[in-house]
């Protein structure tokens, strides 16, 4: 029989955050293609919304939850950040205002008790909506290791939101539609109306100061998150003035783009003789790409003390991008002349991945850096002058790079190797730090490459008489340069504690890969030591 119409033939997962306008863009998506090929709102897993409803829906959208699987790469992924502030405010109001007791009961007294207390009675049903909700749940697209370390977090979570294809804010959801609309090839779209609007909500500025400063300090990382993403998307517009290619229909994504993976970056700021460019900042960046990329862009912002944006640079617009780059390992030099004053700054690097029709982020990574006060032994250190304040005078960047081999970062899946020690060791103090010279090898086909994300640490457990782990995480030693080509051995430096208790052990030590596995799980053969520790 043949086709009467076109029917939409695409998957999609449009990503609902609470209170960031997802029942109007879901309603929205229900007229452009129809019930039958959207789902109503729902709330689950991401895998198992996948099992659940992929089969019989195009457009899969709701509240979704991740466990750090990652995204499904034969969907295109849709979200829609809100400002957090306004975001909690509107939650919090809606439960309160929308709903009562009976309704959400437990729920509706909890948000009622936070809001008359203006914010000191957090019961933790409710932390998850309100405290720093937007980086907690990208984090969670490729992380199976929670961490308490906020930059790893953030690092995740930019991450993460920078394989989603259509990213929008609240604010301007007329530019969202629109990118949705070039994203899935929608003729003349109807508009998105308001739905689920909350009731009698007070505004950002009308809430009490001591409720108002509470929801900032539960939201610093999102606070971080939301408005370097907004940066983003200028400079992405910003980029796209600047491009000569025109503009075409955004069609199928392709199942594979290549991965950034940053080993390490370090620092070098220098004072210069020099009245245009007093100051330089040198940023080495050891990186590997997983496959080609035919155009890297860098963008690079510095911030001052305050968190404000005193200086941004682009390689594509300084015409310093790199081109045709093959998969492997690379050493990168950004140097950075400027005239910044001494002080305190943070910088971030975004690496691009850039073709004709759009721009992927690929890793992004942010550090302090110091420039200090440049003095001589006769003058008093010179005022620094400015045309216009807190701008920088005519910044220069200068990118080379050159390219080791072919090893590539990437989650260690065959660990075959040892641990060999030649030095006897047969008792210890208890409760004592002590080092202990090792050998490391390499004895599969494949090379042991880390990164910033998934560093590879040597690292111990203590099993006492009984064959019981009494210390099951060990300090960590980094493995020299974070990497362990094939065939190789190195000697390392390993730092270990003791247990506090005397009796017999036994010291197990043993690679890990952290928030991938420990490699004695991979075919990594350990160094098991008995020993003796005394009081």
């Amino acid at each position: 029989m043949p086709k009467t119409q076109v029917i939409f033939n695409r998957r999609i997962i449009f990503d609902h955050l609470p209170k960031t306008a997802g029942q109007a863009v879901n309603t929205w998506l229900s007229r452009v293609f129809g019930p039958a090929t959207v789902t109503e709102s729902l709330i689950g897993d991401h895998r198992d919304l996948i099992q659940t409803h992929g089969g019989n829906f195009n457009i899969i959208s709701g509240h979704v939850s991740f466990r750090g699987d990652g995204l499904d790469p034969r969907y295109g992924y849709l979200t829609c950040l809100r400002e957090p502030i306004d975001r909690a405010i509107s939650w919090l109001f809606f439960v309160n205002k929308n709903f009562d007791n009976s309704v959400l009961p437990g729920v509706w007294e909890k948000v009622d008790r936070f809001i008359k207390s203006d914010g000191e009675d957090m019961d933790d049903e409710i932390r998850d909506y309100l405290e720093n909700l937007y980086v907690n749940h990208f984090a969670s697209v490729i992380s199976t290791c929670p961490t308490s370390n906020d930059d790893q977090k953030l690092e995740d979570a930019f991450f993460a939101i920078s394989h989603y294809d259509v990213v929008g804010v609240y604010e301007y959801l007329d530019d969202f539609s629109k990118d949705v609309v070039e994203f899935l090839n929608i003729a003349n779209p109807p508009p998105i109306e308001s739905v689920n609007v909350t009731v009698t909500r007070p505004r950002v500025n009308h809430i009490s100061d001591r409720l108002r400063q509470r929801l900032i300090a539960l939201n610093q990382l999102d606070l971080k998150f939301y408005h370097a993403l907004k940066e983003r998307k200028e400079n992405a517009r910003t980029l796209q003035k600047h491009s000569s290619a025109k503009a075409t229909t955004m069609s199928w994504m392709p199942y594979w783009r290549p991965e950034l993976s940053i080993i390490n970056i370090g620092q070098v700021v220098n004072t210069l003789d020099n009245q245009e460019y007093p100051s330089e900042i040198k940023l080495i960046a050891y990186l590997t790409l997983s496959g080609p990329v035919t155009k890297l862009n860098t963008l690079i912002n510095v911030y001052d003390h305050e968190k404000a944006l005193i200086l941004n640079l682009s390689s594509s617009v300084e015409e310093q991008s790199l081109y045709q780059l093959k998969a492997g390992f690379y050493e990168m030099q950004f140097s950075i002349k400027s005239h910044l004053p001494a002080g305190d700054y943070q910088i971030s690097l975004i690496f691009l991945n850039e073709h004709v029709k759009a721009h992927h982020e690929l890793a992004w990574h942010s550090l302090a850096i110091n420039i200090p006060q440049k003095s001589t032994l006769d003058d008093e250190p010179k005022k620094i002058v400015r045309k216009t304040k807190g701008k920088p005078q005519h910044p220069s960047l200068n990118i080379t790079y050159e390219y080791f081999n072919e090893a590539v970062a990437q989650k260690i899946d065959n660990a075959l190797g040892s641990i060999t020690c030649n030095i006897p060791l047969t008792e210890v103090k208890s409760a004592t730090s002590f080092a202990l010279e090792v050998n490391v090898s390499n004895q599969s086909p494949t090379n042991w490459m880390g990164s910033l994300k998934n560093p590879i640490n040597l690292s111990y457990r203590w099993m006492n008489a009984n064959n019981e782990v009494v210390i099951f995480e060990g300090e960590r030693t980094p493995l020299p340069c974070m990497c362990l080509f094939t065939g190789e051995s190195i000697e390392v430096q390993m730092f270990i504690i003791s247990p506090e208790v005397p009796g017999s052990y036994q010291l197990v030590l043993v690679p890990v890969q952290e928030c991938v596995a420990w490699l004695d799980s991979k075919g990594f053969k350990p160094l098991v030591l008995t020993i003796n520790v005394i009081e």
